[in-house]
């Protein structure tokens, strides 16, 4: 081995420790013809895919290591690691984006599953099911059932690897089966007694209304969790978060919302650490508006300043709740800004307009909210009688 590729190594492999991918890649970039030739560039530069700016950069890296390397496991399980943790990194990336980039690391997988089929040792072929699990895990729905296939076979190779079933529940929880969600979390525990772990548990416990399941789960994660006379698990003064609804979210009905990709965030006083009450209307038509209740997932995928304190904003999983409102889109005109305050003073209680921007003298865009027990009809007519008093123009969106 050369002084310069040696060296080139060295410097690449520290920089990844210390997750510098610029200082990586530079360094290995000379040398980066010797890819499909030398193992130890092959690692490293695997090891670098998770920090890719461009799905479709991941996609053709991918192919690279699928031809050139399914013979060997350790450099496949790295690439598509790799691959695996830049979708986790970006949960609300279209589906288009982001689902090719799971697909193609399940192809590398396969690849290294089929190279060689017959002569690897169990340990070697639970931990490349294990990956390919993980990989169709997030490529969606589609491939439901391979994903399943995937972590049985694993899991028959290894009953008791803790993350193996932990890996499952998390299949369970992302489709929405709550039940089979909450049994593999409770098999998981009992082999890898990890927060993460728990706050599944916790969050299929929500889902499925099993209050005392839930409270005991946060309180082993340390949140001052009870139950309440309504049946419910609470962790009291939460602060807001922000949480992410697509189309992905699960309605009401157990099914994800659909349409083209939009993404809303809205604020949410949480009930727990994963449940909480939408606290204004949507601006976007989706599977929750205001006072619903709604569910979301463990990891943040990203935090915002806000007042001081750092924000985290979570993905919506599903709709636990309808809540106790309706709402109208509304438009109209303002003739001052303080005019929504008149508005909502003359309104009925239980009624107010919320504005999807700051309110100013102008066009005005937003949602009449009312109490389910009123009758549209007479909501609307209230607020033409509200906006005449404000010498405002509000009127439904039809």
């Amino acid at each position: 081995m050369s002084d310069g590729l040696s060296h080139a190594l060295a410097e690449a492999a520290a920089a990844l420790d210390r997750e510098d991918p610029h200082t990586a890649q530079a360094a290995l970039a000379p040398f980066a013809d010797q890819l499909a030739d030398d193992v130890r560039v092959a690692r490293l530069w695997a090891g670098l895919l998770h920090h890719a700016s461009s799905p479709q950069g991941i996609e053709r890296e991918l192919a690279r290591f699928a031809q050139a390397w399914a013979h060997d496991p350790e450099v496949m399980q790295i690439a598509a690691a790799g691959a695996v943790r830049w979708c986790r990194r970006h949960p609300l990336e279209a589906p288009a984006r982001r689902e090719p980039v799971a697909r193609a690391a399940a192809e590398c997988l396969r690849r290294a599953i089929h190279a060689r089929k017959g002569g690897r040792g169990a340990t070697e072929r639970h931990a490349l099911h294990a990956a390919l699990a993980r990989a169709l895990t997030l490529v969606g729905p589609a491939v439901d059932d391979d994903a399943l296939h995937a972590w049985e076979t694993a899991l028959t190779l290894h009953p008791e690897d803790g993350e193996g079933w932990f890996g499952l529940a998390r299949l369970h929880t992302l489709r929405g089966r709550w039940r089979k969600g909450l049994e593999a979390s409770q098999h998981a525990l009992t082999l890898l007694d990890v927060p993460a772990v728990r706050w599944n548990l916790a969050l299929c416990a929500t889902a499925l209304g099993e209050a005392e399941v839930a409270a005991q789960a946060w309180q082993a994660l340390e949140h001052p969790a009870h139950v309440t006379l309504e049946g419910g698990a609470v962790v009291p003064d939460l602060p807001p978060v922000e949480v992410c609804l697509t189309p992905a979210t699960l309605g009401l009905d157990g099914q994800p919302a659909g349409g083209d990709w939009q993404v809303e965030a809205v604020w949410v006083q949480p009930l727990s650490p994963a449940h909480g009450r939408l606290v204004h209307p949507t601006r976007l038509p989706g599977p929750a508006d205001f006072d619903d209740v709604v569910l979301w997932d463990a990891e943040p995928e990203s935090f915002r300043p806000v007042d001081g304190r750092d924000v985290p904003r979570f993905v919506a999983l599903a709709v636990l709740r309808a809540g106790r409102a309706q709402t109208l889109p509304v438009a109209g005109w303002l003739p001052y800004p303080k005019a929504l305050m008149r508005v909502d003073a003359a309104l009925p209680l239980g009624c107010f307009v919320h504005s999807f921007d700051p309110p100013r003298k102008g066009d005005f865009h937003g949602k009449l909210v009312f109490p389910k027990g009123l009758d549209p009809a007479s909501a609307l007519s209230a607020l033409e009688a509200a906006a005449t008093i404000a010498e405002a123009r509000i009127a439904p969106i039809r």
